[in-house]
């Protein structure tokens, strides 16, 4: 496939710079739900405790935000889909996804887990097989299944997009059908698991279960190239004109998953109608609040979560939530603070500064380093942002597509 990047005709190109501040509120909610839960305030009937429960929230933020990221640089350049190009994208997220996974992989099965654990968890785990081969054992990596969902999507993104455009319809008609069908293998999934094996299965956490949640994100994609090419369309790119109705908009339907009709705030397994509840509201949720920060954004919402901190909190966001679990119960082993025996804010204040610390020096030392040495992409991010602020020097700013190694 020879065919260039295709221009986007309908508006102007975006920043996308706040989404780095959204990853950073993502992975600290992330740490908050698991402190809430080791301490037990989010199982104590207290005021914030359901709010708690549900702050892995956080996992559905980041599979939207690879959605919409990773799908639209597919979007821009249909070259991308050429088998050269499609492994150069594997390669690059192999290098943004596995250095610092192997890194916290082996400090926390060496350093900070007290389960003993066989070689064969060692490979499970480093392989990122662990959801399927029955090694998913370890507490202190019980976040790392995402990784497995994540990586499985990033096989699969390139042949959805492929296969979508093999449909002989509009491309705005292409992408609608394929999240259709990625939402109706996630559901259908659910079902066949649930009724088939009971809430309980290990393959509740495997890719098909989250395909609804990536489809959400490259919807995200699809109206940010043809806003209103369709009336519905047109409905919610006036919606994302109005950050603060998406806002309560997502706000409302995150509190509606805060209740038990989404499921326990425990680890007892929902039943397949909370399951599917929650999987919906969650989505729902985080589709409004990310739907005005990725057709356009607002000044203000620049400023707010697309700032210098924020920009760098987002970038080390990973390595918090890869090492935050490991940490957290080290912390708490170490304080002699058994479980549910409170000190929450005690355990997310310590717990989130030795994860920020500790993932500042895997960027910086690792990470950052090998994407800078090995990825042509981050070269080329790299040139564009340092020619982004030339211009805007002489008062000619460009807005800058972002690269995904977020």
């Amino acid at each position: 496939m020879t065919a260039g990047p295709v221009a986007d005709t309908t508006r102007p190109r975006q920043n996308f710079a706040a989404l780095s501040g959204v990853r950073a509120i993502a992975a600290y909610a992330v740490v908050a739900t698991h402190a809430g839960f080791e301490s037990g305030r989010s199982l104590d009937n207290g005021p914030f405790a359901s709010v708690l429960a549900r702050l892995n929230f956080g996992v559905t933020l980041f599979f939207l935000l690879s959605g919409f990221l990773l799908s639209r640089q597919f979007l821009t350049d249909t070259s991308r889909l050429s088998p050269g190009r499609v492994a150069h994208f594997w390669w690059r997220r192999a290098l943004r996804i596995f250095p610092a996974y192997f890194l916290a992989i082996a400090g926390t099965l060496a350093l900070l887990s007290t389960q003993r654990s066989t070689v064969g968890d060692w490979l499970s785990y480093l392989f990122l097989v662990q959801t399927y081969d029955h090694h998913y054992t370890n507490h202190s990596l019980s976040q790392s299944w995402t990784l497995v969902v994540e990586i499985s999507f990033y096989a699969a993104l390139p042949l959805l997009i492929w296969a979508a455009r093999l449909i002989r319809r509009p491309r705005h008609q292409q992408l609608t059908l394929l999240v259709f069908a990625m939402s109706a293998a996630a559901l259908a999934t659910n079902l066949f698991i649930h009724f088939r094996y009971g809430g309980s299965s290990i393959s509740l956490l495997w890719l098909p279960d989250y395909l609804d949640w990536f489809a959400l994100g490259i919807l995200l994609a699809s109206l940010s190239f043809e806003p209103t090419a369709t009336r519905w369309r047109r409905t919610l790119t006036d919606w994302a004109k109005s950050p603060g109705t998406c806002w309560i908009v997502g706000a409302l339907t995150f509190w509606l998953f805060t209740l038990p009709l989404a499921g326990p705030y425990d680890v007892t397994p929902g039943t397949t109608w909370e399951w599917t509840l929650y999987h919906l509201l969650a989505g729902i949720s985080a589709f409004f609040f990310l739907l005005p920060l990725t057709q356009g954004g607002t000044w203000w919402s620049e400023r707010l979560l697309g700032n210098r901190a924020m920009q760098w909190l987002g970038e080390i966001s990973y390595g918090v939530y890869l090492w935050h679990l490991g940490l957290l119960l080290a912390i708490a082993r170490w304080l002699n603070w058994p479980v549910f025996s409170g000190h929450f804010f005690a355990l997310f204040g310590l717990t989130a500064i030795a994860a920020t610390a500790v993932a500042a020096v895997s960027w910086h030392l690792i990470e950052r380093p090998l994407l800078r040495r090995f990825s042509s992409s981050w070269r080329a991010v790299t040139r564009s942002k340092a020619s982004n602020q030339d211009d805007a020097d002489r008062g000619k700013a460009e807005h800058l597509h972002p690269s995904a190694t977020g």
